[in-house]
């Protein structure tokens, strides 16, 4: 708190970014859900991903193996992301962040179980982006 009173800023703001891609999402998903757009047959929910709809869930019927290896992939950027706080922990001096914090990338995996198979694409898609992106903009870096 020391450091947003210092420098005039408030611990919410890193909440815009979040709130500014929110009316998106909420646009996409509802694109990949219902069965028509503007009166006429939804054509993206013909389509598919390896053999699996878009539209599809993994809870209450969907494609499992489309599924698993999207889970998988959502898992191991999980555990990227909490190496990555624990090392950035450890090369600050910070003690280790509490639990639910470190808990917090996994909440992803756990949406997945529940969003069609487009969100599931677009999170998995999000959050690997966001991990290449971090390793090229800490480049240089020590690696700790």
């Amino acid at each position: 708190m020391a450091l947003h009173q210092a420098t005039g800023t408030s611990p919410l703001a890193g909440c815009l970014p979040m709130l500014a891609q929110a009316p998106a999402f909420l646009i996409w998903y509802r694109v990949f859900t219902a069965p028509t757009v503007a009166g006429e047959p939804n054509a993206l929910l013909a389509h598919g991903f390896f053999g699996g709809p878009l539209s599809t869930h993994l809870v209450g019927g969907g494609h499992p193996f489309v599924f698993v290896a999207l889970l998988l992939i959502v898992v191991a950027l999980a555990v990227v992301s909490l190496r990555r706080t624990r090392r950035v922990a450890a090369m600050t001096g910070a003690p280790e962040p509490p639990a639910f914090v470190l808990a917090l990338p996994f909440l992803s995996v756990l949406s997945a179980l529940f969003l069609p198979l487009a969100a599931v694409l677009y999170l998995v898609t999000t959050l690997a982006w966001s991990a290449a992106e971090n390793v090229v903009l800490r480049r240089g870096l020590p690696a700790g």
